[in-house]
């Protein structure tokens, strides 16, 4: 810790500027209730300004002289600019903009929520100290090279369980941790947990700014694309081979197995069952949530490791790339113009405007002459169907099949039924598809409608036999779709 970056960090910290704003305790308390005690990471803006409307009207009714001076757009576009940074805003996928926590922000709701909770909550001095010794030497043990070692290890590991099993054997009891035991070390997992959501905020930002280095490269005039392409293979290497990148990748190869899902659920239910952690019902319905909401941060990061590939993409696109070197150029141009009169600005206000419907490709670029197009008049008849095209016409509409909804949720609720996740390859493995391509988009509306886990980002190959067909069968390429119980999901009436 250097006094230097000490005196950075307090002038310039977004987390610190939060704490030190007059309404800190009312902007704290909105983020937190929209954001953490809802468990909802992502919000669109036209949704949380609805809701930061709400909050204000109910605000002022006690406190009339707080948060007055702007309209909740103006509150959301001030913690969103650049000198705030409590809020993430970017462009989503429906072309709407979605808002998210910064890392800063999280930090600061963290802080508050563990130093508030901290004086009714179980400490677990015992539990952490007994966890981290239990680390240190297993660090010890992982990171050893010698055989001798790791089978003295192992062997000390197998004649102790080897003992415990024989005193079970023999008394017939066995002896359970002590409630306080247990609640200490359920507290230390659940804090964990609600790191892990923050942390993704860090992890993102991390990914991000690799891929602005790159894009910011790739905008440099004076960067050949032999160097720019190292650049990016050197960001991708980053990214998947860094320390960040491979606890990423391996917590997503955790995330999207059904199997692992399947038995964190069964882990839960098994908790939720434990006197001793009856008075932690909040806290078990929140771990019952957590894996469509990792999933979801899961995704965001992912979305964001692509925008290496697109930025790739772009470099070996010649005319492109030209003609972001000539946007570069008019650009640098603009901003030396705009430093040459910084000194003596205008007097009268400035104002523009941005022309949305302007299309505009290219402008300094110049095609070859072109003939004009010649119009060729025909003469115009009126269409009118024979009966018998009709009639071929309402047979094909009668031979269309139909989606059996009632058939295709009862398949998901029998495969789940004994509280397990299941796969949509796995019933279609067990399931005729009688409606062939189309039932199988039917189960892609169930499961986007119903809050099944649906990853965009990994996909699957799945086999169907076709009725009627020349072709035998015929290979689909889905998004991974798994089936969770109806206890465990939320429904969230979502569209494909």
């Amino acid at each position: 810790m250097e006094l230097f970056k000490l005196e950075a960090f307090f002038n310039a910290a977004p987390c610190i500027r939060l704490f030190r704003s007059p309404n800190a305790a009312y902007i704290a308390f909105f983020l937190y209730k929209h954001f953490k005690a809802t468990h909802k990471t992502l919000w669109t803006q036209t949704e949380l300004t609805a809701v930061l409307r709400e909050y204000l009207e109910e605000l002022h009714e006690t406190q009339p002289d707080v948060l007055r001076e702007e309209k909740p757009e103006k509150y959301l576009d001030d913690w969103c600019s650049g000198e705030k940074r409590w809020l993430r805003r970017s462009l989503g996928r429906d072309a709407e903009y979605e808002i998210q926590l910064t890392p800063d922000t999280e930090a600061v709701l963290g802080f508050i929520d563990q130093r508030l909770s901290s004086e009714h909550a179980t400490i677990g001095t015992g539990s952490r100290l007994r966890q981290a010794i239990e680390m240190f030497a297993e660090i010890v043990i992982k990171a050893s090279t010698e055989p001798d070692e790791k089978i003295r290890h192992l062997t000390a590991e197998k004649e102790k369980i080897e003992r415990e099993i024989e005193k079970i054997q023999s008394e017939g009891i066995v002896v359970p941790v002590r409630d306080e035991f247990l609640r200490e070390d359920f507290a230390t997992a659940f804090t964990m947990l609600k790191q892990l959501q923050g942390d993704f905020r860090a992890v993102e930002e991390r990914f991000k700014e690799i891929a602005r280095q790159v894009q910011h490269k790739i905008s440099e005039r004076n960067e050949v694309r032999g160097e720019i392409l190292d650049s990016v293979f050197e960001a991708d290497d980053a990214l998947k081979k860094g320390e960040q990148g491979i606890t990423f990748n391996e917590f997503c190869r955790f995330l999207y197995s059904d199997e692992q899902q399947n038995k964190f659920y069964t882990t839960v239910d098994s908790l939720k069952s434990l006197d001793a952690l009856s008075s932690c019902l909040d806290e078990l319905n929140h771990i019952s949530e957590l894996i469509p909401l990792l999933t979801g941060e899961a995704e965001r990061v992912q979305r964001t490791t692509q925008r290496l590939g697109s930025s790739l993409r772009r470099l070996l696109d010649t005319k492109t790339y030209e003609q972001r070197q000539r946007l570069g150029i008019v650009l640098d141009e603009i901003r030396k113009f705009a430093e040459k009169f910084s000194s003596a600005p205008p007097i009268d206000k400035i104002e523009f405007y941005v022309e949305e419907e302007l299309d505009i490709a290219a402008p300094y670029r110049y095609d070859f002459w072109t003939a004009p197009l010649h119009l060729e008049l025909k003469e115009l008849t009126e269409a009118a169907d024979t009966e018998e095209e009709r009639k071929e016409a309402f047979r094909k509409l009668a031979q269309t099949e139909k989606i059996d909804w009632t058939k295709l949720k009862d398949n998901i609720e029998k495969y789940t039924a004994n509280n397990t996740t299941v796969s949509l390859k796995t019933i279609l493995d067990q399931e005729s598809t009688a409606a062939g391509v189309i039932e199988v988009i039917g189960y892609l509306q169930i499961a986007e409608d119903d809050g099944h886990h649906v990853y965009h980002d990994d996909e699957e190959k799945i086999n169907i036999t076709l009725r009627g067909s020349s072709s035998p069968s015929v290979t689909l390429t889905m998004p991974k779709i798994l089936f969770i119980p109806a206890t465990k999901r939320k429904r969230k009436h979502g569209h494909i």
